[in-house]
């Protein structure tokens, strides 16, 4: 069997693997976790005629910081003497070594010339109900997150682990303890540091995602190594400065109180523990929100903040795009998942339609309330298949933040290291983001804090979500026990943030041996800081696939140039000295151009508003709208959001909204797009202003061309009775007009051909002057008229006079 000296290096070198064949789990998991950390390491073949001697300087000659790994069978059974003074003297110049895989079968003889004779023995420690792995607190500048906490042995999924027993632990400190036992042992040896790691490698990275390897189940398969790799190469790692986490909950209205929530007393909770609560806020109310609660919102946005979730949530909102799929889910999962009042196939379109309506209203909430909003997606009931994540992507939204690794109907992504970093982005491109809930049983409640330290160790935003009947089912104070045990228990520096400032922060960033720094972004929109006193030089890297058109990247709002190379966006900037700067991709190209015209408004009854809009551009899209109207007596009010169908190239589509209950509007204004969300050729199109009443004066006008008059003289002979109906035919909507040159008892009546009694309209006294009646859906009893040819009836009651019109009435 080969073995292999394992040299872990920033240098740009490359990366060797070896098949699990010839290397053992750990040297498998130290390659793999190098690789995961930015590092570049080499693995050296101990059985080549090559001396130790040869290999150390050959590979540590270059600048920089460098560690070396091997196996506790390779210390042994394949380095001689000289070998390990050669070692020893690396150390001792300031190098670090991990040693690994230390065994009870194994004799400790060049272990122990290392550590000066310290170590007794090592054995085997089985799994007991009393005993925890106890994270030191001395070494937090390697244990961080971990430092100070336990876990308990009995939670793991092996049935011992390896321990060691010291006669002595001068210059060395006992970084992981189980029970008696160590698991990991820090020693000082002249400038650099050994690490001593008994971890059962049981299984490696190689058959097994990182995933799941890395979780407390697996405690010490990893962590013992993830520790030597941070303490020994620092921020030559990737790694984030910052600490993040965010509390969810989904659905709440800006209403006081709302459910088991009071703003204003949640408000007092997080003052006093320390946390901030994101509302996962649903557009469909968007007019709901009360003065006292937004002005909340906006006044304290260092605690309150709100994102989008879905649209309407009418069900799962954006489930599989066919009846087919929904069909597979059904038979894959025995009928879960499967009501058919909720869970319904919804094409591509429609949730792109219900995005784009949703954003549209989230931007009108926030014009009307003054509550701004995080361009976060969180999908109600569920993740969206794949290619709605590339609608989001389309409309730069920052992410989507959702309990599921994948998108809806995908499987997990084979790649190892999937579904451990900050964001995933492999799907549609579009960072995808995972929460969880704060405990693992609300009834009772039990906090899920084991895996809190995992997700912070490797820098991974902690975002936790919930509901208003389960965290605040007792009272606004429940997510308290939480917020203290991670502000106080963790160690470090927690920032609670919203899920904005969260987004536009994601990134990791580590040190080169030229002074720059290297940078990993997930998100369109990133604030990047120097941390440093001098100025800095910057390599930005995106996983970049362009399914989505790229219009524009920015730094600090000024376009800039970059380079797209093996899907790799990649842009380089300077930063000064404790400075800022932001990197901002604006997705989308102009390709449509949605257009409205003043003549091609109107009214097709009277309270039905019927407009077109055209798509001038080169593709198919969907196009937001809103209308306003202004009366006289009324201020000006919202009338209506929403968006059209899908409207392909050099076509239009027809919008007919019913205006039921709006008090006699003089000005309707339509705009399209209003909040300039899809990228269009040409906007100076796309508002008209419509004069209600001058077109009602011009529709009269036209119908009087073709008006019926009938008149008499009055007594005197001086004076003419009029009744007039237009236009004719009539279609949907009739005005009635008649001028009485006196007061009079009047009655007003509509008849079928055959002489059957319709409806009575008027039957009363009546002022001298003109007067006006209109016919429609509304003034009708029945709400409705069949086709037909009707007679309207006006009869003066003191003379006996009688006045009768045809009417010829359509439907259409």
């Amino acid at each position: 069997m080969r073995e292999y000296l394992i040299i872990l290096s920033v240098i740009s070198a490359n990366l060797l693997l070896f098949r699990s064949s010839y290397l053992s789990k750990g040297d498998i998991n130290i390659n793999k976790l190098a690789d995961f950390y930015g590092l570049s390491s080499t693995c050296l073949d101990l059985t080549d005629s090559t001396t130790i001697d040869t290999l150390i300087t050959t590979y540590l000659s270059e600048a920089g910081p460098k560690g070396i790994a091997v196996s506790h069978r390779a210390l042994e059974y394949v380095l001689s003497t000289e070998d390990i003074e050669v070692v020893s003297a690396y150390v001792h110049k300031g190098g670090n070594l991990l040693i690994y895989e230390v065994i009870d079968t194994l004799p400790l003889v060049h272990l122990n010339l290392l550590i000066d004779g310290r170590l007794r023995l090592v054995d085997k420690v089985y799994r007991e109900e009393d005993i925890t792995y106890a994270i030191a607190v001395a070494d937090s500048q390697i244990t961080r997150e971990f430092t100070g906490l336990r876990f308990p042995f009995s939670m793991v999924n092996y049935n011992f682990d390896y321990g060691q027993i010291y006669d002595r632990l001068n210059r060395g400190s006992v970084v992981i303890s189980l029970g008696d036992y160590a698991i990991l042992v820090r020693f000082k040896a002249g400038n650099g540091f050994i690490f001593i790691d008994s971890g059962n490698q049981y299984k490696d990275l190689e058959e097994n995602a990182l995933r799941d390897l890395y979780r407390p189940q697996n405690f010490s398969v990893l962590v013992p190594k993830m520790f030597f790799i941070r303490g020994a190469f620092g921020n030559y790692c990737w790694h984030s400065k910052v600490d993040f986490a965010n509390l969810t909950i989904d659905d709440p209205r800006l209403v006081q109180p709302w459910g088991n929530i009071d703003y204003f007393q949640l408000l007092q909770e997080m003052d006093l523990h320390n946390f901030h609560t994101t509302i996962g806020f649903i557009p469909r109310f968007f007019t709901t929100t009360i003065d006292s609660v937004a002005s909340l919102f906006i006044n304290r946005s260092d605690r309150f903040s709100i994102v989008q979730h879905g649209n309407n949530h009418d069900g799962y909102e954006f489930y599989f795009y066919t009846q087919q799929q929904v069909d597979s889910m059904c038979e894959a999962n025995g009928g879960l998942w499967c009501d058919s009042s909720t869970h319904f196939p919804r094409s591509l379109q429609e949730q792109e339609a219900d995005i784009l309506e949703g954003l549209t209203r989230m931007y009108e909430h926030q014009t009307r309330s003054g509550v701004s909003f995080g361009r976060v997606m969180i999908f109600p009931w569920g993740i969206a298949p794949t290619a709605t994540l590339g609608i989001l992507k389309k409309y730069n939204y920052l992410a989507t933040i959702n309990a599921q690794t994948v998108p809806l109907g995908e499987e997990l992504v084979p790649y190892w290291s999937y579904g451990i970093h900050p964001a995933e982005d492999y799907f549609s491109n579009f960072p995808l983001l995972i929460r969880r809930h704060p405990c693992t049983s609300y009834f009772p409640f039990v906090m899920d804090k084991f895996n809190w330290p995992f997700v912070l160790f490797i820098d991974r935003p902690l975002l936790l979500y919930s509901h208003h009947n389960e965290i605040f089912q007792n009272g606004v104070d429940g997510f308290n026990p939480v917020a203290d045990y991670i502000n106080d228990s963790l160690y470090g520096e927690v920032k609670w943030a919203s899920l904005d400032e969260i987004l536009k922060h994601l990134y990791w960033e580590k040190e080169n041996n030229d002074g720059s720094v290297s940078v990993w972004v997930w998100t369109n929109d990133v604030v990047i800081t120097n941390s440093s006193d001098e100025r800095k030089l910057f390599h930005l890297k995106k996983y970049e696939t362009e399914n989505v058109p790229i219009y524009s990247v920015s730094v600090n709002g000024r376009e800039v140039s970059y380079s797209i190379l093996n899907d790799t966006l990649e842009i380089d900037f300077y930063v000064d000295g404790r400075d800022s700067v932001e990197f901002t991709i604006d997705y989308g190209n102009f390709s449509c151009d949605f257009a409205i015209f003043n003549e091609q408004v109107s009214f097709i009854e009277s309270d039905t508003l019927r407009f077109v809009v055209h798509n001038l551009g080169y593709e198919s899209g969907i196009c937001p709208y809103k209308i306003t109207s202004t009366g006289t007596a009324t201020e000006d009010s919202l009338l209506s959001i929403s968006v059209t169908s899908e409207i392909f190239p050099e076509c239009s589509t027809i919008v007919k909204l019913a205006l039921m209950g709006i008090a006699n509007p003089s000005i309707i204004k339509i705009s399209l797009d209003p909040y300039n969300i899809v990228k269009e050729l040409d906007e100076s199109n796309n508002i008209v202003f419509f004069n209600v009443r001058s077109w009602y004066n011009k529709k009269l006008s036209d119908a009087k061309q073709n008006r019926q008059e009938d008149s008499y003289s009055d007594l005197q002979g001086s004076s003419k009775v009029t009744f007039n109906v237009f236009p004719i035919p009539a279609e949907n909507m009739l005005l009635l007009e008649y001028y009485l040159p006196f007061d009079e008892r009047i009655a007003i009546k509509l008849y079928s051909v055959n002489g059957r009694l319709v409806q009575t309209f008027k039957s009363g006294f009546e002022m001298k002057g003109v007067h006006r009646l209109i016919l429609d859906k509304r003034t009708l009893d029945t709400g409705f008229l069949p086709e037909g040819i009707y007679f309207a009836v006006l009869r003066l009651e003191g003379e006996g006079k009688v006045l009768s019109r045809k009417i010829v009435w359509l439907n259409k």
